[in-house]
């Protein structure tokens, strides 16, 4: 990879993150979710700057090429992006439902008071 690329590669990252940092700020996004994007911003950054990391790792996991160790460790990446995103949208959805019960008791409580009013004024 030349420099060049990498200078691009390395402004696209930091741009990147800036614009998750915008939309933190303007709670579009909550922290704990962007967490892990700014940890791999961090490392994709690293691996800029010392891609020699890219052919040690892939000597560690015995891969022979550069690049099937940056496919590699990049599904690997977004595979663990995709298991957090599933793991918040189970918990939110149990939520939804848990609200969902507590807003249709609280319905039922206030036509049963409601029917009690209106029967003790007659």
């Amino acid at each position: 990879m030349t420099v060049h690329l990498r200078m691009i590669l390395i402004i696209l990252t930091i741009i990147a993150a800036w614009i998750f940092s915008v939309n933190v700020k303007h709670k579009k996004l909550e922290l704990k979710y962007t967490l892990m994007w700014f940890g791999e911003f961090v490392i994709l950054v690293i691996v800029l700057i010392f891609p020699e990391i890219f052919q040690y790792c892939g000597y560690i996991l015995g891969i022979r090429t550069v690049m099937n160790t940056v496919y590699f460790l990049g599904f690997l990446m977004l595979f663990v992006i995709a298991f957090i995103a599933t793991v918040a949208l189970s918990r939110n959805s149990v939520r939804v439902k848990l609200l969902a019960q507590k807003v249709t008791l609280l319905e039922k409580e206030i036509r049963e008071v409601k029917q009690g009013k209106s029967k003790g004024c007659e």
